[in-house]
């Protein structure tokens, strides 16, 4: 083992060498310059899908059938509904039946939608779409040989069987949509995805259009099958994909059907109500203009592939206009007007088309009506889809898939359903078909005054729904904070108890570990009468099951006969796990069990039973493992002194703490883990300072600190004492203030105030987000508002000072990595400017304005700043509005200067400052600056031959790489000689390289 490490320690030392060499060097400048400004334009498919359409490489395959599944569809969806709507016009009494059969359909549907809805959860979503798309085939296939009988019952048939695969098919792939996109997956691929069904438009009524007349409209139905099938292709490749998600989700549904012993009563959430709302006007209004279309298209076009041939080039048409619409505008209206304007999209469209059929006669009948037609085909299917699967997201994810069921699978023919017996009446027809003398006698064109109220009514929901969705949104990201964590639970019925039984007898072995953590909330009397079954376990195939059933045994079982033989296990784990269920349960009995073991090959094993007999053996244990401990302590292998530490913790003895303190300097890193974690464990005060100091260590810091929080308020005058110290190491100083934080001692609250104003910006952002933890975890802790106002003047005028900088440098792209420096650090000090406000003012109200301000879209930072100017008092206002506000960066700063004295000056003296500044990262970038730019006045020469003597290594190689690019020949020769004796070997090599360079 040791040769192998010394093998790829050197191993490791000779590829830092050549990859840290001169050329080397030049080659990954090359490539990284290669990557910046090559690639954006010839890039991979992956990337360029990424960069263009936001969908990332992983996510490809699986938007690319989910994209084909909705295609095929929505055009299977077109086909069917062009056919139906063409032979049913061929009825002789078409405008008398057509109400007659939106009736049916509700009728039909429903009944359907309701079985399918109490088998839906018994599958997994892809199972369950794939079953129904057969059967969908197999029926179209059986249509198909009647309708070569022209029969026009058939007719009748067709067209509702139309309408319920039609309904079927959009509410299945939207579900299976759902279950295997999360929220943030959704906000950006929905629109890409849901141009599937758009593109479906356009290529399937083109090639209606235009083939219709040769193979006849009868033969459409082979299309439809054609679809179905590859929708079933697809499903079942998605299934495969998202195999963990679907399972997930089917779960959860198990679940919430267990624990709720019937049918989720959907109809009490208030955002499910107001979302069957809005689909029910949705389907009442198409209702109404799909009646006033098939009848005028029946008037106006007596033929049969005639019609086919027109509705094809309408579909066609319009699926041009809403593919410009879903993938060029769709997400862009989502993100930038939000989910209220794109909703609202639709029934305005729509309102206008139908005010242009009222009140404009000139224009033919045929016209309006395909131009509200049409206005619902673009947005319809677009901006309005994508947006309404949006408002499911918030719901749960076990009341979302049965709310859209019963919403977009039953309500909706409920609704095309109750829309007939209206509209029969509004038409004359009523009497016809029930021989009852009510009614009107509209004509199509008068219908409109109906879709008019439709709509009104329409538009007027959407508001409400807005504000539920946004209601809902926030319920579930603060029920997604809960803390599961904490929950308590014992179970003793009978049913629970055989469940687990059934459990710990499966073959799925994670199952068995599942069941195992569950037995121990078990009450001792039902362990005890289990314990037969737990003892097979201990011969169970999988390592990990063994190990847990020992772990368990260890707790609450005496049956110290079947622990035995697994002392000699072939696994280490599990020879370690038997060692400590046998000291557990024999104690000082153990030790001519466990004593052999002090022998074992296994450093683990070896160090677990040392563990385990000065923890249980007594005196005789420790006794006899006290050799094997020391040698432990004092070896030359890492992995020794590491156990040795991890022995310590599980002894847990404080005064054991001396052997630990030399390990905290020990030259391994995972050995000094051990020693911090055992330090955790017996909290001796000697050992505070070693682990406060690695705190300065940003791979242990989080180890120490977890460490360090065991001690409680005791720590924290050490922590106070380092957290002032200027002169200390910076990431000891921040950890320490949230070390401090989290101890809960509110004498800590005076000291974090003193640094809100810290010269230093990582002390102010850890200051500020201590004292944000103390109030969180204390609400009657009281902050002093006069500090933290002047701590926000102080942030506000530091945020303003960083803008001067930017304008007075003019960066652009030659600049980037100064820009986006700046950039990154005016964001940065915004955000402790929102976590200042939220010392005064409400923590989730600020967070909630911060996370909004911080986002791409333009409008929601303006609301963002909106709340914040009708939340602030008069002072902060003033200091915190015009800062965030989307102004001008100059008009900012001319409105700063009536607040503060900032210094303006030119680029040269700007960089001058930077490279004269103590921060060591703002001088390498005011560097790469001065040579990407070719400035060589000498004050910038002058700095960059005193950057040469910098302490940071990174510093002097690149002024080295600065002087170089800037031509400056001969402060490179005079200073190159003593550059060739750096301490640092990349330095040397670099001044190497860069003599050979001039000499050439």
């Amino acid at each position: 083992m040791d040769k192998i490490q010394t093998s790829t320690a050197h191993t490791s030392e000779h590829v830092n060498t050549v990859l840290r060499t001169p050329q080397m060097i030049l080659a990954f400048n090359y490539i990284r310059w290669y990557c910046y400004q090559v690639l954006p334009f010839h890039t991979r498919i992956g990337d360029f899908f990424e960069a263009v359409l936001r969908v990332r490489p992983v996510e490809l395959r699986r938007t690319a059938i989910a994209f084909v599944y909705l295609f095929t569809a929505v055009g299977a969806f077109i086909v069917g509904r062009i056919t139906r709507s063409v032979l049913f016009l061929e009825i002789p009494d078409y405008r008398n039946q057509l109400p007659l059969i939106y009736i049916l359909i509700a009728v039909s549907v429903t009944v359907i939608m309701s079985v399918y809805a109490r088998i839906e959860r018994k599958l997994k979503r892809d199972r369950i779409n794939a079953l129904t798309l057969g059967i969908m085939i197999v029926i179209t296939l059986v249509f198909h040989c009647l309708l070569t009988v022209r029969n026009h019952l058939t007719y009748w048939f067709f067209y509702l069987w139309a309408e319920i695969y039609g309904a079927f098919l959009i509410v299945q792939f939207w579900s299976l949509a759902n279950e295997i996109f999360n929220a943030r997956q959704a906000k950006r691929l929905f629109a890409i995805i849901g141009g599937g069904g758009v593109l479906a438009n356009v290529v399937v009524g083109f090639a209606i259009s235009g083939s219709v007349k040769q193979i006849g409209t009868e033969n459409l139905t082979l299309v439809i099958i054609g679809l179905l099938l590859i929708s079933l292709a697809a499903v079942i490749l998605l299934g495969r994909s998202a195999k963990n998600e679907l399972t997930l989700a089917h779960g959860k549904h198990s679940e919430h059907a267990i624990s709720q012993d019937g049918a989720i009563r959907i109809w009490h959430n208030r955002h499910v109500r107001l979302i069957a709302i809005v689909v029910v006007l949705t389907y009442v209004v198409s209702t109404f203009v799909d009646y006033q279309y098939q009848v005028i298209i029946g008037d106006y076009i007596p033929l049969k592939d005639e019609r086919s041939a027109f509705f094809g080039a309408f579909f066609g048409i319009t699926g041009i206009a809403a593919a410009i619409i879903q993938f060029t505008l769709t997400a862009h209206i989502l993100e930038r007007f939000g989910i209220l304007f794109a909703l609202a999209m639709l029934p305005i469209t729509m309102l206008t088309g139908s005010v242009s059929m009222l009140f404009i006669s000139l224009i033919p009948a045929l016209w309006s009506v395909s131009a509200v037609k049409g206005g619902e085909n673009i947005f319809r299917y677009t901006v309005n889809d994508s947006t309404m699967q949006l408002l499911y997201l918030p719901l749960p994810v076990q009341l979302r898939s049965r709310a859209k069921t019963l919403i977009d699978g039953m309500l909706r023919p409920i609704a095309i359903g109750s829309t007939g017996i209206i509209m029969a009446i509004l038409v004359g027809q009523f009497e016809n078909l029930t021989g009852l003398q009510l009614g009107l006698a509209l004509t199509p064109r008068e219908l409109g005054w109906v879709v008019l109220l439709g709509l009104g009514l329409w538009l007027l929901f959407l508001f409400p729904l807005h504000r539920e969705y946004l209601s809902s949104l926030l319920h579930t990201l603060k029920h997604r904070r809960l803390n599961f964590n904490e929950a308590r639970f014992t179970v003793n019925d009978d049913a629970t108890i055989k469940t687990l039984l059934i459990a710990i007898n499966a073959n799925d072995d994670e199952q068995v570990i599942h069941a195992l953590e569950l037995i121990r909330s078990l009450s001792p009397r039902v362990q005890a009468s289990i314990q037969k079954d737990l003892l097979k376990l201990l011969h169970h195939k999988n390592d990990a099951v063994r190990v847990a059933t020992l772990e368990l045994l260890a707790e609450t079982a005496n049956h110290i006969y079947e622990i035995n033989s697994l002392l000699q296990d072939k696994k280490p784990e599990v020879r370690c796990a038997a060692i400590k269920a046998t000291c557990a349960i024999l104690q000082q009995q153990s030790l001519d069990l466990v004593e052999p073991m002090l022998n074992d090959s296994a450093l683990k094993v070896r160090a677990a039973a040392v563990a385990g007999l000065i923890r249980f053996g007594g005196l005789d244990g420790v006794l006899a493992c006290a050799t094997h401990l020391k040698s432990m302590f004092s070896s030359t292998i890492a992995g020794e002194r590491q156990y040795a530490a991890w022995v310590l913790g599980e002894v847990g003895v404080q005064s054991f703490y001396q052997p630990l303190l030399p390990l905290f300097v020990d030259d391994d890193e995972q050995v000094r883990r051990a020693a911090i974690i055992a330090a955790g464990v017996l909290q001796a005060p000697r050992l505070i300072a070693p682990l406060i100091a690695q705190l300065a260590n940003q791979r242990l810091a989080k180890a120490a600190a977890t460490s360090l929080y065991t001690y409680g308020a005791t720590i924290s005058d050490d922590l106070a004492k380092v957290i002032n110290d200027d002169a200390a190491d910076i990431d000891m100083r921040v950890n320490a203030c949230r070390v401090l934080a989290r101890s809960g001692d509110k004498r800590g609250v005076e000291l974090l105030i003193q640094h809100l104003t810290d010269k230093d910006v990582a002390m102010r952002s850890a200051a500020i987000a201590s004292l944000r933890l103390l109030r969180n975890n204390d609400a009657s802790l009281i902050i002093k508002s006069t500090s933290v106002n002047n701590a926000i003047r102080f942030e506000v005028k530091y945020a303003y000072t960083l803008l001067a900088i930017v304008e007075d440098l003019a960066l652009d792209e030659s600049s980037i990595l100064l820009r986006d420096t700046f950039a990154h650090r005016i964001r940065t000090s915004n955000t402790r400017l929102f976590g200042l406000l939220s010392l005064k003012y409400r923590v989730d109200t600020i967070d909630l304005v911060s996370r909004n301000y911080f986002s791409m879209q333009a409008a929601t930072r303006a609301n963002a700043v909106e709340v914040l100017d009708n939340l602030l008092s008069t002072e902060d206002k003033s200091l915190a509005i015009p800062l965030l506000d989307d102004d001008a960066p100059l008009k900012k700063l001319a409105y700063a200067e009536n607040l503060f004295a900032i210094e303006r000056c030119d680029r040269h003296q700007r960089l001058l400052q930077l490279l004269n500044s103590n921060d060591q990262w703002l001088c390498i970038c005011a560097m790469h600056a001065i040579y990407a730019w070719n400035m060589q006045q000498q004050q910038e020469k002058e700095m960059l031959v005193k950057l040469l003597n910098s302490s940071y290594e990174l510093c002097r190689e690149t002024a080295l790489v600065a002087l170089f690019n800037i031509g400056a020949v001969k402060e490179l020769k005079q200073h190159l000689a003593f550059m060739l004796q750096d301490t640092s070997m990349i330095v040397q090599r670099y001044a190497n390289y860069l003599q050979q360079q001039l000499q050439a």
